[in-house]
This record gives C-alpha cells, structure tokens and sequence, in this order.
C-alpha cells in the first residue's frame, strides 16, 4: 500500500477490437467506443489502493464515466505519483498538450474542474505509452483479466534523479 493510500494515477486503458462498439458514458450519452489505447486521469486523496482495484474490476456498477472503457478493456496498466495539489488536472492537460491523446468524450472525469477531460483517446501506441509513464511514475501494476491478481502493491520502485 502506498504511504497514507493516496495519490495520483494514469490509467492506460487497451480497448481491443472485439470490444469497440458503442457504450453509454452516463449523462454524456451514448458514444462509439473505437479499439486502441485511452488514457485516464484521476485522483484519490484516501483509498487509491480501492479505486485502482475498482477501475480494473470485471464486474461493478457503473459508476464513473471510465466505467464505459475499463468495463471493455482487455488490458488495465496504471501508474502513480503522491497526491499534489493540481497534478490530475497538469497530468490531463499534458496529455493532450503533448500530443499523447485527443479528448475522447468532453467532461468525462473532470465534473468537479476546468478541464475539457481526464479521459483521451491515444494518438500514439500503448508501448510508448508505457515508455513515457514508467520514466515518470511507479508503475502500480500490470493487469490482465482472468489472471486473478491479488496484491495491489507497485511492482518495482525506480530511483528518481
């Protein structure tokens, strides 16, 4: 667990071929829901340890906008940085600032700030993705569905510096 089990995340969400198709994002509506790589943004001041697990679970209520991706995803990577006043909103801005990810569905996520989202479509592959974030982050862990993984603790911690 994670010192005081808060934090930031980025969830790298892969939404394979099998499972594009059109969803229903709460309020928003209905959307199509193309295949490829999303990225989302969020936050937990108590609870990340919770609020990971619930992201990649199989079965839950629909709760969140990213509810509509995660429940497709056929694979969930996530990755960690301790909570910092604005760093879910910078992370979300940078996404598309940099041009990693475009706004999939506007509001999704960002219901309580200024942000257009806190959930993008990628522009580049999963695998730089995955790249970037582990050069910024604690990876928090690899998850596939069906492998039944229980320890929510990182998998490796890298010096920073």
């Amino acid at each position: 667990m994670l010192l005081n089990d808060s934090g930031v995340y980025v969830l790298l969400i892969e939404v394979p071929p099998t499972a594009a198709g059109s969803v229903q994002v709460g309020r928003l509506g209905e959307h199509f829901l193309p295949a490829g790589p999303y990225l989302y943004v969020g936050s937990a001041r108590r609870g990340l340890s919770k609020r990971i697990a619930r992201h990649e679970a199989r079965r839950k209520q629909t709760h969140w906008h990213v509810d509509a991706v995660t429940l497709r995803a056929g694979r969930i990577r996530s990755w960690v940085w301790p909570h910092r006043p604005g760093l879910e909103c910078r992370l979300a801005r940078a996404v598309v600032g940099r041009g990693l990810g475009q706004v999939w569905v506007g509001g999704c996520g960002s219901s309580d700030c200024s942000c257009a989202s806190h959930l993008f479509r990628a522009t580049v592959s999963a695998g730089r993705l995955q790249r970037l974030l582990c050069a910024q982050a604690t990876p928090y862990r690899d998850w596939r569905p069906g492998e039944g993984q229980s320890s929510h603790e990182p998998t490796k911690r890298r010096p920073r510096g």
